[in-house]
């Protein structure tokens, strides 16, 4: 199941065929018979098969629950490694979203480095749980983390600008200080 399925446009109080599911639910046959080996119950096995709206939605939640991976305080969920993971030295850089959430509480964008594959690691929290995390993790300056992730993106899009005045402000800067 590569895609969050919606549950809610199952009724409880309905049958299904295996067509009705999946107009329904917008997935492949093959899916729906890969759920049948999986372990979701019909309530006919005769041709069309019948399904139980409630049978479905149990399977389904059941399914994404089972996908789910809980974060400890320390940790982040690494989209290459596809597992939980830690920053590197425990480093991270805290940055607002500007978005607020809840109680008028300010949400915050947490970013490390994935200490498995290198890779950029982020996870949204809130101010209410900062001091938690500033227990935690040693937190750097925003401002540099801003300059690193500039860099990041910029190599990531292979601009040869941003290198070009990299090397222009690497040049300035060796001036200086030889003057």
């Amino acid at each position: 199941m590569s895609k969050k399925i919606n549950v809610n446009l199952v009724k409880r109080n309905k049958f299904y065929t295996t067509q009705m599911l999946r107009k329904e639910l917008c997935v492949h046959i093959r899916s729906i018979q890969s759920w049948v080996k999986q372990g979701m119950k019909v309530a006919s096995n005769e041709r069309p098969r019948l399904f139980w709206g409630q049978d479905v939605k149990n399977f389904l939640k059941e399914k994404q629950k089972s996908r789910k991976i809980l974060l400890a305080a320390n940790e982040f969920y690494c989209l290459h490694c596809r597992k939980a993971v830690s920053s590197v030295n425990n480093k991270v850089f805290i940055s607002e979203t500007g978005k607020i959430v809840g109680d008028d509480i300010p949400e915050l964008q947490i970013m490390g480095i994935c200490d498995q594959c290198g890779s950029w690691v982020y996870r949204i929290s809130n101010l209410k749980r900062f001091s938690e995390y500033s227990s935690v993790f040693q937190i750097e300056n925003a401002e540099e983390f801003e300059k690193i992730l500039a860099k990041f993106k910029a190599v990531k899009k292979g601009l040869s600008k941003y290198n070009n005045n990299l090397s222009k402000c690497n040049r300035k800067a060796e001036e200086n200080e030889k003057n």
